[in-house]
């Protein structure tokens, strides 16, 4: 059975990412083995807790354009887009390297959407900054909140997920809140109403893991079963159909499932025996399935998953990642820009512990605290000091 390695002690999301599995997550996701990281695309992004001997632990995220880090000390670090505000700063200026986000401490858990990004902190409570769904509307005027502002309604909330315009916060009951855009159901009320406040999603069992993609929403049941809502079209839920659910449906043929990753259109699942399943857009070899979930070859002792606009990324327990689909601008990480349509090694990188996805950008932190980053670079998401996108890793100007 793969295993998650002894210095991980949390993982959650982006829209998420990865599974919270430390002191603050409920017991029943402290049960599970293993846990791994997703993204939800378009907004969407995956994080991951490490317990590293070094000065300096970090969790990673990525949005659709910019890249989220967590400190040891609950300071998180943001950098590329910034043009909704989304880094933080309180500015709308493009950040190429890691910046502080002002206003908030004692973070534990952070997550990156589509110009947004959200983080919960050790009281339970939720934040969020960028864009909102009343910032895209028309008529309305630049948006965006420049700092992080506390979200109304969720209490005790251990992981937070961010997608397209809507966020999915989890409490330490088992309970996902959803607000947000809601224009194919994917807050899962039965309805295509936005809500500016977070309400229950009702008709699900005991959930340890949520997860947002494009415009749709995944969960992760204490018994190992996957649950979907919203967008459809392409069959990023997994029911058999390309029909819009406003209310979560089961995910077909699916099993002992411990991690789930929700990309722009795609989603991933990693079951408790390492092996990875996939469905949804299988454009430029995204994914191996369409309509249900399908088994990856030539993936083994899998450990987390990520799962970007159009790419997958895995890692596996002898810390090497593997990348598959969409690769224009490098997000494969394996010098090339060539799609690839089975699973392929990124160069360069070793004892990985956490990997994240963003819409055309790829993360990976290894068991030295150092932080990689590789794909497009065009608003500076990679932290490098540039704007030149990178075919294999670079690694990500931490300041001292």
């Amino acid at each position: 059975m793969a295993r998650v390695p002894p210095w991980v002690v949390a993982l959650t999301a982006l829209g998420g990412w990865l599974v919270a599995c430390g002191p603050l997550a409920p017991a029943s996701l402290r049960d599970l083995d293993v846990h791994a990281g997703a993204h939800g695309l378009s907004g969407g992004a995956s994080l991951g807790v490490t317990d590293l001997d070094s000065s300096r632990a970090l969790a990673i995220a990525a949005g659709t354009f910019h890249s989220l880090a967590l400190e040891r000390d609950g300071v998180v670090l943001a950098w590329g887009s910034n043009r909704a505000g989304q880094v933080g700063d309180g500015t709308r200026i493009d950040r190429p390297v890691p910046v502080q986000v002002r206003d908030l401490r004692d973070a534990t858990g952070a997550a990156g959407g589509y110009g947004r990004s959200l983080a919960s902190d050790a009281s339970g409570s939720v934040w969020s900054w960028g864009l909102d769904v009343l910032d895209v509307l028309p008529g309305a005027g630049p948006g965006g909140s420049l700092v992080p502002e506390r979200v109304t309604g969720p209490a005790g909330v251990v992981e937070v997920a961010a997608g397209d315009l809507h966020a999915l916060a989890l409490d330490g009951r088992g309970r996902v809140w959803a607000w947000g855009s809601n224009g194919h159901g994917e807050l899962g009320d039965g309805s295509t109403i936005a809500r500016l406040t977070p309400r229950i999603v009702a008709g699900l069992p005991p959930i340890v893991h949520v997860a947002a993609g494009g415009d749709y929403s995944l969960a992760l049941a204490a018994d190992g079963r996957v649950w979907a809502w919203g967008f459809n079209y392409v069959s990023q839920l997994g029911d058999g159909s390309n029909q819009d659910r406003y209310v979560p449906v089961p995910v077909e043929g699916l099993a002992d499932v411990v991690a789930i990753a929700a990309g722009e259109t795609h989603a991933l699942a990693l079951d408790r025996g390492g092996t990875v399943w996939s469905w949804g857009d299988n454009h430029e070899g995204t994914v191996l399935g369409t309509s249900h979930p399908v088994p990856i070859p030539g993936l083994f002792d899998v450990t987390a998953i990520a799962a970007g606009g159009g790419h997958s990324l895995a890692l596996v327990s002898n810390g090497r990642v593997w990348a598959w689909g969409y690769n224009w601008h490098g997000a494969l990480g394996d010098g090339t820009t060539d799609v690839r349509f089975e699973p392929a090694p990124v160069q360069g990188l070793g004892h990985v512990v956490a990997i994240a996805a963003g819409f055309d950008h790829s993360l990976a932190l290894d068991a030295d605290g150092v932080l990689w980053a590789w794909g497009a670079n065009d608003v500076g998401q990679l932290g490098d000091g540039t704007r030149e996108a990178r075919l294999t890793p670079v690694r990500v100007a931490l300041p001292p």
